[in-house]
C-alpha cells in the first residue's frame, strides 16, 4: 500500500467509512493480488504440466483470498482499538500515530513478506510431493531435511532425518513447510524408515497440514486455524461470510 491510500483508509476509518462490517475492499485486493502473485509466479502457464497443477493452484488461490479477508478484518479490528483509545484520552495523538504507523508496517510489510516466504516455500513443497507420487513412485521413503544451519529452530532439528513412506501419517500434519520462513524440504531416500518417537505436538498450527494433499497454505478452521482467523463471538457470522469481502 502507499502512503496515500493507507492514510485515505485510516481517514475513512475515523470518519466512521469503514468499519469491522464495512471493510475496504481495496486493502484486501491488494493483499491477495500481492500473495496469490506468489503462486503464480512458482508456475509456468505455458508448460506441458501446468494443467496437472490446475486444481492445486485454483485450490490454494482460494485459501489465500479468505486469509487476505481475515487479514484484513484483523488488521482494522485492531486499528480501531488504537482510535477507540486515542477519542477516549487514554493515548496521545502523537502515541496513536506511532503505534498506528508501526501497526501499518507490521501488516503490510513484515507479515507480508513472510506470508509471501510461506507461500514460496509450501508451493515449492507441494511441487516436490506431486512430483514423487505422480511419477510412478510406489509409496517410496521420503527424508525430513532442515537447511541444517544455526538458523534452524529446534523442533525441527528434532525431525531432521526422520524417514517414513509417503504414505505413513506423519506426513498428513508433518511435511514442511511447517512454521513461518521455515527452509525445510523432503526427499527421496533409499533406506529404512526410522522409528524414533517425536513430539509433533508444537508444530506451529497454522501449518499442521499437507498443502499438496489439502490445497492450502494455512489451516482456515479448526482447532489449527491461523490467528487470523480467531475473532470475537460477535463476529463468527462475518467470519462465516468471509468477513463480507469477495471471494476470488
Amino acid at each position: 500500500m502507499t502512503i496515500e491510500e493507507s492514510q485515505d483508509i485510516e481517514n475513512r476509518l475515523l470518519l466512521g467509512l469503514i468499519s469491522v462490517d464495512k471493510l475496504p475492499v481495496n486493502l484486501y485486493e491488494n493483499w491477495y493480488n500481492e500473495l496469490s502473485s506468489e503462486v503464480d509466479n512458482q508456475f509456468d502457464e505455458d508448460s506441458d504440466d501446468y494443467d496437472d497443477y490446475f486444481y492445486y493452484i485454483d485450490s490454494v488461490k482460494t485459501n489465500i483470498s479468505k486469509f487476505s479477508s481475515a487479514k484484513v478484518f484483523k488488521f482494522i479490528s485492531t486499528l480501531m482499538v488504537l482510535i477507540d483509545l486515542k477519542k477516549q484520552g487514554q493515548i496521545s495523538g502523537a502515541d496513536y500515530s506511532t503505534q498506528a504507523n508501526n501497526l501499518w508496517n507490521m501488516y503490510d510489510s513484515i507479515y507480508l513478506n513472510t506470508e509471501k516466504e510461506d507461500i514460496i516455500n509450501t508451493v515449492t513443497n507441494s511441487k516436490t510431493w506431486f512430483e514423487i507420487t505422480n511419477f510412478g513412485m510406489s509409496d517410496p521413503m521420503l527424508e525430513y531435511c532442515t537447511q541444517r544451519d544455526d538458523k534452524v529452530r529446534k523442533l525441527h532439528r528434532l525431525y531432521d532425518g526422520i524417514v517414513k513412506r509417503s504414505s505413513d501419517l506423519f506426513w498428513i500434519e508433518n511435511y514442511p513447510p511447517n512454521g513461518d520462513n521455515c527452509r525445510c524440504y523432503v526427499k527421496v531416500v533409499k533406506i529404512n524408515e526410522t522409528n524414533r518417537d517425536i513430539d509433533t505436538s508444537e508444530t506451529s498450527a497454522p501449518f499442521k497440514l499437507n498443502s499438496a494433499l489439502v490445497g492450502k497454505i494455512w489451516n482456515d478452521s479448526g482447532k489449527n486455524m491461523h490467528n487470523y482467523f480467531e475473532v470475537d463471538k460477535k463476529y463468527y457470522t462475518f467470519r462465516s461470510k468471509n468477513f463480507g469481502l469477495p471471494l476470488k
